[in-house]
Formats: C-alpha cells, sequence, structure tokens
C-alpha cells in the first residue's frame, strides 16, 4: 500500500511538474508547437512587434505574396503561418507573376492546434530567376476558412527580408485556387511564404560591339545585366512602353525609365562598362510628365549612380513638376555601373523615375552639358534573311501592294468584285420596276 501511494503521488508530481513546464515552451493542451524551420531564406523577416490577427471568413480564399528573389535559386518549401484553428486539405501554389501562369500545385494536408509557421516540402526544388517577378499562395477550403494577417506588412518593407524584392501591394487575395491572386487591401499581408536557397549572382554581360570609335553614347544602347521596376519591366528610350520620356514639356528621345521600390537601390539597371574607357556619366533625371497616369503627380524619387559597389552620385529628391536635375558622375575605372531609384522618403505611389538622355563618354565630367553633343547612337548591322530548309520567303517590293501569289490573282479578284457589284445593282434596278409597274 505504501508503495502504492508514493507511486501515486510521484505521478502527481510529475504531472503537476509538466503542466507548469509545457506552457513555459509553448505548449498547452490543443496547441502543438510550431515547426522548426528548414535551412534557407524566406520573405518575411521578424514579425516581432507586429499584431498577428486572425479572421474566418464565409468562403474560403486563395492568398498569396508577390515577390522577386535578388539572385537566381531554388525553392524548397512553402511556409504559411496557421491558428490554431486551421486544418483540413490546402492548396499550394507558385505562379509566374509576369506571365499571370501557374508553375506547380499541390495539395497540402494540414493537422489543426498549430499557432506559427507551417512547412510544405515540395516534392523536388524549383529554380526561380533573379528579379523576375512570382507568387505564393495558399488556399483554405470549406474545412478551415481561417486566415491569418498583418495589416500594413509591406507599406515600407522594413520587415522584409533584403534577399527579396516586394511592393507596399505584395499581399494580394482572390476567391478560386484557378485565379491568379490580385485582389489587394490595407497593404496587408496574408502570411504565405517560401524557403529559398539562393545560388550565386550573375555578372553583368560584357560589351559586344566595337566602342573604341565612339566619344559618348547611349546608356540604353548597351547591353545591360540585371534590371528592375517595381513590379514593370524598366522602359527603354521611354517614360512607358506608350510614352516618350518629357520633362517641362521637353522631349528625351533616349534613356529609361523605371518605378522606385519601397526599398532605396531595389530599382536599377546594371551595366558593365570594364575596359571601355568612358570616363563620365551623364543624364538629365526626374519625374517625367505622362498623358496617360495621374498617379505620378504625387510622385517622387530619388537617382542614385553606383559604381562597383560605391555610391559616386546622387539626385536631390526630385517631386512631379520639378525642372529635370542634371546629374553627373566621374566613372573613370568604373567596372560595372548601377544606376538605382529610390522613392525619396515618402512611399513609392507614383514614383516613376527617368533618366532622360542618360549617357557615358570620354570627354570630362567638367563639361557639364557638352557631354550630350558628341553622343552617338550605335551601329545596330541588319540581320541577314533567314530562311527555313525547304521553304521560300514571299517578298514584296516598296511601292508593291499586291499578294504573295502575284498581281494576276489580286487583278481578278478585283474584277469579280466590280461584276459582283454591277449585277447587284442591275437586278435592285429591275426589282424596283416591277414595284412601280405593279402599283400603276
Amino acid at each position: 500500500m505504501k508503495g502504492r501511494k508514493w507511486t501515486e503521488k510521484w505521478l502527481a508530481g510529475v504531472v503537476c511538474f509538466l503542466m507548469m513546464a509545457l506552457p513555459v515552451l509553448g505548449w498547452s493542451p490543443g496547441n502543438v508547437r510550431a515547426e522548426e524551420a528548414p535551412e534557407g531564406i524566406s520573405i518575411h523577416g521578424s514579425l516581432e512587434g507586429r499584431e498577428i490577427l486572425f479572421a474566418e471568413e464565409d468562403v474560403p480564399i486563395n492568398a498569396g505574396t508577390i515577390f522577386a528573389p535578388k539572385a537566381d535559386g531554388a525553392v524548397t518549401h512553402v511556409k504559411l503561418y496557421t491558428a490554431k484553428e486551421e486544418q483540413g486539405k490546402y492548396y499550394v501554389q507558385i505562379w509566374d507573376y509576369e506571365l499571370e501562369e501557374e508553375i506547380v500545385s499541390y495539395e497540402w494536408e494540414l493537422s489543426g492546434g498549430v499557432e506559427g509557421w507551417r512547412y510544405f516540402a515540395l516534392p523536388e526544388p524549383l529554380h526561380l530567376n533573379a528579379h523576375h517577378n512570382y507568387m505564393v499562395s495558399v488556399m483554405n477550403t470549406e474545412e478551415s476558412r481561417y486566415y491569418a494577417r498583418v495589416e500594413g506588412y509591406f507599406k515600407d518593407g522594413d520587415d522584409v527580408s533584403s534577399q527579396f524584392v516586394t511592393t507596399s501591394t505584395s499581399g494580394r487575395f482572390s476567391l478560386s485556387e484557378e485565379v491568379l491572386p490580385n485582389n489587394e487591401f490595407n497593404q496587408r499581408t496574408y502570411l504565405r511564404d517560401i524557403v529559398f536557397v539562393p545560388g550565386e549572382g550573375k555578372e553583368a554581360p560584357v560589351q559586344d560591339a566595337d566602342l573604341s570609335g565612339y566619344e559618348t553614347v547611349y546608356v540604353s544602347d548597351l547591353k545591360w545585366g540585371e534590371s528592375y521596376s517595381n513590379g514593370t519591366q524598366v522602359a527603354v528610350d521611354g517614360a512607358t512602353n506608350l510614352e516618350g520620356i518629357y520633362f517641362s514639356g521637353k522631349s528625351y528621345d533616349k534613356g529609361f525609365s523605371m518605378y522606385a521600390s519601397p526599398r532605396a537601390g531595389d530599382s536599377f539597371v546594371e551595366v558593365n562598362v570594364e575596359g571601355l574607357g568612358f570616363t563620365s556619366f551623364a543624364a538629365y533625371v526626374g519625374i517625367p510628365e505622362l498623358l496617360l497616369n495621374e498617379v505620378i503627380l504625387t510622385g517622387s524619387a530619388d537617382f542614385v549612380v553606383v559604381a562597383d559597389g560605391k555610391e559616386i552620385a546622387r539626385s536631390p529628391v526630385m517631386s512631379f513638376g520639378d525642372a529635370p536635375y542634371l546629374l553627373i558622375a566621374d566613372i573613370t575605372g568604373a567596372k560595372v555601373l548601377r544606376f538605382e531609384v529610390g522613392p525619396g522618403g515618402d512611399g513609392n505611389v507614383g514614383d516613376l523615375a527617368a533618366w532622360g538622355n542618360a549617357v557615358i563618354s570620354r570627354r570630362p565630367v567638367s563639361d557639364g552639358e557638352k557631354i550630350f553633343e558628341s553622343a552617338q547612337l550605335l551601329a545596330t548591322p541588319t540581320p541577314e534573311p533567314t530562311e527555313t530548309p525547304g521553304t521560300v520567303t514571299p517578298t514584296t517590293k516598296p511601292g508593291n501592294t499586291s499578294s504573295p501569289e502575284g498581281p494576276g490573282e489580286s487583278n481578278g479578284v478585283l474584277l469579280y468584285v466590280i461584276l459582283g457589284i454591277t449585277g447587284a445593282v442591275v437586278i435592285a434596278g429591275v426589282i424596283v420596276i416591277v414595284v412601280v409597274k405593279r402599283k400603276k
């Protein structure tokens, strides 16, 4: 009896100890500890100090995160922050956001009781390209319509990993796994993420053209390395793909434009100029005037020239309506130039930044605006026409609008058209005559 009572007391003591210790370790009845993170990097940084809210909707939602990795690499896991109530079948998707196409999709069976990050291992790593926009999304189902969110998370991007580019509206949602999540609200995140293993960065390619005979060339004519424009493509020789670069009513035929990202320097163009002998860079920079976009009326940005990782020139913050600023930099001995824009310290809404007539030159920086006087377009060889074996490529001469089948068939078709119209007029006339006679 004494042994039995001692055993019962010992067991009771162990139970009491566990009841006190386990909550300290993050466990309580109905609550399983969050899973251990696999090796790699993720989009979301620390959530410390952020209020994580949980909600349950009337219908399932497909929520996702838009991102661009800064280096080539591979996704090994998708991660999701769950409430304890979340469980059941979920749908995991990774999209090419620029092409609006699904790349991979999987089903994920989740057990309940976990508040924190959960990890889904991809059957095989998925390769992603640097500075290309993707989306990771996870959709809940009727079994569990809960989801976690943080309001305003992407507003400034401060908590986002520096290895990824996001926008202020990277958090998106839809109501179907068949539709790319593209609705945004309150710059929130839905805590959909990846585990990413980056590879080595790419070097900017060397220039193919022989530039020894050029004193000043346009940057937009050179071969570029990596570039990024806050979720869009960098516009070449224009403010956008539809409009040219205009400052204060004056047109700049050459140059490039990009939208600033929330984090300064995430929007950029990179160019290799090693061994070319150019000594100066010059451009007119500012917020361009557009006919088709009123958002830029609130735009502001700052422009930075970086040579081999070191800042060598910076503009003041430029706002819409400001006269263009002449940005000049000494690039003597530089290998890789990087042209960056930042959001101007007030968010990046409408921050379209244009580099008008951007050039590199052998002239000294002291020449100022005279640097542009010797700018030349690069000669581009005309490609020879290629033909597929066994086929004939039809050709037409200037001023000859005949079809490839030859002028005879084209004239024959025209003759048939004329005869058809004539016949229709004659028939119509006969009908009118018959009707008139009947009335009489």
